[in-house]
């Protein structure tokens, strides 16, 4: 009992930083119906922002204001000078789905030519905090509470705000927002804007997991891919729940009853993936209103 909550906690930390990752990439798919492969890159470029500001002698939680606002940026000047201009073009959602992936190969080039490819931290490890029932180290708790206010924030922000309900209205039904008076390209931006501050700040939460390096998002990407899908393509809550689903379930697959080996805990993450959508296709929270 006591291993299983253990990889259960193990699951929900792995499955917070999954989260906050997946519900970026949801919303530009909600309101663009961009398959984003870049999206991974922008993880790693958030973590590696954030570790530029602690070698500068900042604290992790200052260095990451920087990071989060750069990685908004970076994905709004992309939609700007890039995403815009193609969908201005006609571009097809094929050829935007090559552009992402292109996007990616060079954003991960950038990175390690321009920070290398050895393998950082931000801080020495931490032992573990027993709690009781199970142990966690201080950045396991950092990582849950941290993704915890990213979600409820990015929860209230879809239903409590202006920005948040034309978000909604753009996913469901572009020609009829765009008939209702709603601004459609800067809810784009506005989209970009919010979803690239999400993506740096799951690459800073990922990173406190005790490794920055050039490949880290790439890596991650699958698995979030697999918190989106299960959730219910383009819904963020169905993209909350699909990350900590994914998270617990792999983990929960190294239980010693089970016998699984660590290295291939990931496979049954997706097992349960494909047999969710056998069942309901549509993904848990999949529905016409998108967001």
């Amino acid at each position: 009992m006591e291993e299983a909550l253990q990889l259960i906690a193990n699951g929900v930390v792995i499955g917070s930083v999954i989260a906050v990752s997946a519900v970026g990439l949801s919303l530009v798919f909600g309101v663009l119906k961009l398959i984003n492969f870049a999206h991974g890159d922008f993880l790693t470029l958030g973590a590696f922002l954030a570790l530029t500001g602690v070698g500068l002698g900042l604290p992790l939680y200052l260095a990451a204001i920087p990071a989060i606002i750069g990685g908004a940026l970076a994905m709004g000047v992309l939609e700007k000078v890039l995403w815009k201009p193609m969908r201005e073009r006609g571009a097809s959602t094929v050829n935007l789905l090559i552009i992402s992936i292109g996007l990616a190969l060079v954003l991960r080039h950038v990175i390690f030519w321009v920070f290398g490819e050895r393998t950082r931290s931000y801080m020495p490890p931490s032992p573990r905090i027993d709690l009781g029932l199970f142990a966690l180290t201080p950045q396991d708790i950092i990582i849950i509470f941290g993704s915890a206010i990213a979600l409820v924030g990015t929860g209230l922000m879809l239903q409590k705000t202006r920005i948040g309900t034309a978000m909604r209205a753009l996913a469901d039904n572009r020609d009829l927002a765009e008939a209702s008076g709603i601004n459609v390209n800067r809810v784009i931006l506005y989209t970009w804007l919010i979803a690239g501050a999400l993506t740096a700040y799951g690459g800073i939460l990922l990173g406190l997991q005790g490794r920055v390096f050039p490949n880290m998002g790439w890596f991650l990407l699958l698995l979030v891919f697999a918190g989106v899908i299960l959730g219910g393509i383009g819904s963020a809550y169905g993209a909350m729940i699909g990350s900590l689903l994914i998270g617990v379930v792999q983990e929960l697959a190294t239980h010693s009853a089970i016998g699984l080996p660590a290295d291939l805990k990931t496979s049954v993450a997706f097992l349960v993936l494909i047999l969710v959508l056998l069942i309901r296709p549509q993904g848990i929270l999949g529905r016409k209103q998108a967001l």
